[in-house]
């Protein structure tokens, strides 16, 4: 199967959290990830990574989310709905994300963007991959912004 992502992207920051129910505390962080905005298309990907919020430009691995140490890794996940089911890869991650563009203590002033690349493979529970590659440039803020972004993804699964 292949697909593609395309069109608008979400960025928002989560503050630090104290008393967070799994953590205790959890540092803050940026969510980024695509909107789906092609509707014709029978399978929808939903693709969402976690930046530290200190983090700075550069090169880092990508890590299978850990609900334990949410906000300090960077981390992906990959949702699929395919024929109304709701598919979840987020094991046995292994990839990279680049930031190009990223100033996170001046995430306010409006002037800035997230921006870099991606390559990445991930499974499901069930053993099944998804291989993704693209970028992404956002505008970057403390609050919720839209923008276009592209991201291509092959389900590599044998079946």
């Amino acid at each position: 199967v292949n697909g593609e992502v395309s069109g608008a992207g979400i960025v928002t920051y989560l503050p630090p959290k104290e008393g967070d129910p799994v953590t205790g505390v959890r540092p803050g962080y940026f969510l980024v990830a695509n909107l789906n905005s092609d509707r014709n298309d029978p399978r929808e990907f939903l693709i969402i990574f976690r930046v530290p919020g200190e983090a700075q430009p550069g090169h880092y691995d990508l890590v299978t989310p850990d609900p334990l140490r949410v906000g300090e890794n960077f981390d992906v996940q990959v949702e699929m709905v395919e024929q109304g089911r709701s598919i979840s890869y987020q094991t046995n991650t292994e990839g990279t994300i680049t930031l190009e563009d990223f100033a996170p203590n001046s995430a306010d002033s409006g002037n800035n963007n997230i921006s870099g690349t991606f390559q990445f493979v991930t499974e499901n529970s069930e053993g099944g991959q998804i291989s993704a590659t693209g970028t992404f440039d956002l505008p970057l803020g403390r609050r919720v912004v839209i923008q276009d972004s592209v991201y291509s993804v092959k389900d590599v699964s044998n079946g």
